[in-house]
């Protein structure tokens, strides 16, 4: 008896299956890892940015005196 060689559509439909559902698995994942890594990194400018500003006003006898006009008029940017 004389057996075919390659895969039934049965099985190749099973394989494709195991995949989409390993990389949807891996896709939601790294998502997940994606999105602490960006919370993370928030955290960290933030903290970095109390520590400047901590160090300016420090550094210029404290108070709010020490912040440059536009920032203690509300204004992010100097040319607003």
């Amino acid at each position: 008896m004389m057996r075919k060689k390659g895969f039934t559509l049965i099985e190749m439909l099973v394989i494709m299956a195991i995949i989409l559902i390993l990389a949807s698995v891996t896709v939601g994942v790294t998502m997940k890892a994606m999105k602490k890594a960006k919370q993370v990194e928030n955290v960290s400018d933030t903290r970095q940015d109390n520590i400047g500003t901590l160090i300016d006003v420090t550094e210029s006898g404290g108070g709010y005196d020490a912040l440059p006009e536009h920032l203690k008029e509300g204004r992010f940017a100097e040319s607003e």
